[in-house]
């Protein structure tokens, strides 16, 4: 039996994992120094500090949700199988090790390494339907940022359809 990804209950975790080993794939290719390797929950990475980091950037990714692309579109049996938009989020956080500090420079550097070597890769999965992920936007996290850690954001889109029940 073939494997459809949009139909695996697992879908999402499939696709955080996927985005994951590719942000630290490039990460090390780029040889951008990520003191702690692997990705944390969004919340475990807002309760890290500058120590907890040892002056290292840290990443972590979510998967923020889904929606439609035709909202309100006519539904007939050609156009059933509509598609969804699916959004995670990659959050970079970096420590100040000091004011005025060019940390700020170690997450513009790697926003650009993840945009020019992202963008438009498929997701790795044996699936004749395989998604690429699609830059979205990437911002400044000033709410977020404090004193002693910046945080920066991209957002990531991938195509997939809506599966639906099979009779």
């Amino acid at each position: 039996m073939t494997y459809l990804l949009h139909y695996d209950p697992n879908m999402i975790e499939v696709l955080e994992t996927d985005l994951v080993n590719r942000v630290t794939a490039i990460a090390a290719d780029a040889d951008i120094d990520m003191g702690i390797q692997g990705v944390f929950s969004l919340d475990d990475l807002e309760l890290l500090t500058t120590e907890d980091l040892c002056r290292h950037m840290a990443i972590g990714v979510s998967y923020l949700g889904a929606e439609d692309p035709a909202v309100g579109g006519p539904t007939t049996q050609t156009n059933a199988a509509t598609k969804g938009l699916f959004t995670f989020i990659v959050v970079l956080a970096i420590p100040v090790t000091k004011a005025g500090s060019d940390n700020r420079l170690d997450g513009s550097k790697m926003l650009s390494v993840l945009r020019q070597q992202l963008h438009g890769k498929p997701v790795q999965v044996e699936s004749p339907v395989q998604p690429c992920w699609a830059f979205v936007k990437e911002a400044p996290q000033p709410s977020e940022s404090n004193n002693t850690m910046l945080y920066y954001s991209q957002l990531w889109r991938l195509v997939l359809p809506i599966a639906t029940k099979k009779s």
